[in-house]
C-alpha cells in the first residue's frame, strides 16, 4: 500500500463551519465537492507517457524510435494536430518532450485498441480507486461507449477518457516507481508491492522518469523545475467538453503531474487548475507549462521543507532557496 500524503481541492471549507449541501448548479462548484478524488477530467498530455510506457513494454519501441510525426494526421474526417509543426519525424523521447499529439497518436495505434484497454486497466484508470473515501466510488472513470482506432488515438494524449487527478497520481506512481502497481491507501502502511504486482519493468520505468526529467529540463515543463529536486513530470491542456458535445475552445484544465526526485522518486505530486489564465506580459495564456507547472513549483518550495526533505546541493556548493515557513509565512 502506498499512503496519500496530501489530498487537497479548491474552494474548500472550514470543517466548523460545514456549507449547506448545494440544491441547484453545478455540484462541482460545490466547496463539499472533492475535485482531487471525485472530479472527472480528460487531462490531456499527461497520458502520452502511458502509451510510451506500453510501447516500451510491448517492444514495440525504444526511447531513440523515431516516429512519424508529419501533420495534420488525418483519420476519416477528423484531424489530429500539434501545437507547433515539429517537422516529418520525432524520435519517442522528442514526443514526449515536446508533446506531440500525432506522435502519440502514431504509438497508439500501432498497438491497438484492446492493448490500450488492457495496458490503462493495468494501471487503475479503467476502474474506481480502492481507497479510504466515500465520494471515490461515485467517480468511476468515464469510459468511451465505443473504443474505435480513432478514440484509441485521442486517448494516447488525453482526450476521451476522464478520470480523478487521484487516478493520475497513482498511474504516474506505478510508471515511475520501478514498474510495480501502486495500492493508495489513507493510512499508514508498510505493505509493499511484489513482483505479482508489475506492470512494466524497472529497466522501462528508468526510461520512462529519464523521459519525464526532459520534460522539465528542456519541454514543455520547464516552469516546474526547482533547483535540488531532480523534478520529472509532464504537462496537459485538455480542452473541456461542453455540455451540447464538442470542446470549448476558450476553458481548459491544465494539469502537471509530476515524480521526484526523477532518479530515485519519493513522491508523486497532481497539480490540475479548471480554467487559469495565466497573464505574461499582458497576454493570457491557458497552457498547463504556463500555469500549473510554474504552481507545482511554489508548492514544492513550500512544502519541501514541512516533508523535511533536503534539496541535493548544486556541483558549486550552493543550497536552492527554500521558504522557510517561518516569520512572514
Amino acid at each position: 500500500m502506498h499512503p496519500i500524503s496530501a489530498p487537497s481541492s479548491l474552494p474548500d471549507f472550514d470543517p466548523n463551519l460545514r456549507p449547506a449541501l448545494p440544491t441547484s448548479g453545478d455540484p462541482a462548484d460545490s466547496p463539499l465537492f472533492n475535485r482531487a478524488a471525485q472530479g472527472r477530467y480528460e487531462l490531456g498530455s499527461t497520458f502520452k507517457i502511458f502509451a510510451v510506457a506500453q510501447g516500451l513494454e510491448r517492444g514495440a519501441i525504444t526511447p531513440k524510435t523515431l516516429i512519424d510525426t508529419k501533420g495534420p494526421m488525418k483519420w476519416g474526417r477528423f484531424t489530429i494536430r500539434d501545437f507547433h509543426n515539429y517537422g516529418p519525424r520525432l524520435t519517442v523521447e522528442e514526443v514526449i518532450v515536446k508533446s506531440s499529439n500525432i506522435g502519440a497518436a502514431h504509438i497508439a495505434i500501432g498497438m491497438g485498441a484492446t492493448a490500450q484497454q488492457q495496458f490503462l486497466r493495468q494501471l487503475g484508470l479503467l476502474d474506481v480507486l480502492p481507497v479510504e473515501l466515500s465520494e471515490v466510488g461515485r467517480a468511476a472513470p468515464l469510459v468511451p461507449a465505443r473504443w474505435s482506432d480513432l478514440t484509441t488515438m485521442t486517448i494516447s494524449y488525453g482526450h476521451g477518457l476522464a478520470v480523478s487527478p487521484l487516478h493520475l497520481a497513482v498511474a504516474y506512481a506505478t510508471v515511475a516507481n520501478g514498474g510495480l502497481k501502486v495500492k493508495p491507501t489513507l493510512l499508514a502502511s508498510d505493505v509493499r508491492p511484489t513482483e505479482a504486482d508489475r506492470v512494466i519493468s524497472e529497466a522501462h520505468s528508468a526510461q520512462v522518469r529519464d523521459m519525464l526529467r526532459q520534460v522539465v529540463v528542456r519541454g514543455t515543463a520547464k516552469r516546474a523545475d526547482v533547483p535540488g529536486y531532480e523534478v520529472g513530470g509532464k504537462t496537459g491542456t485538455a480542452d473541456k467538453p461542453t455540455a451540447s458535445g464538442g470542446y470549448a475552445r476558450d476553458k481548459t484544465i491544465a494539469t502537471f503531474a509530476s515524480v521526484f526526485p526523477a532518479s530515485d522518486p519519493r513522491f508523486v505530486m497532481v497539480v490540475a487548475l479548471d480554467e487559469p489564465t495565466a497573464r505574461i506580459n499582458g497576454s493570457g495564456f491557458r497552457t498547463a507549462g504556463l500555469t500549473a507547472a510554474p504552481v507545482f513549483a511554489e508548492a514544492l518550495r513550500r512544502i519541501a521543507p514541512i516533508m523535511g526533505m533536503r534539496p541535493d546541493m548544486n556541483p558549486d556548493g550552493e543550497v536552492p532557496l527554500l521558504y522557510t515557513m517561518a516569520g512572514g509565512e
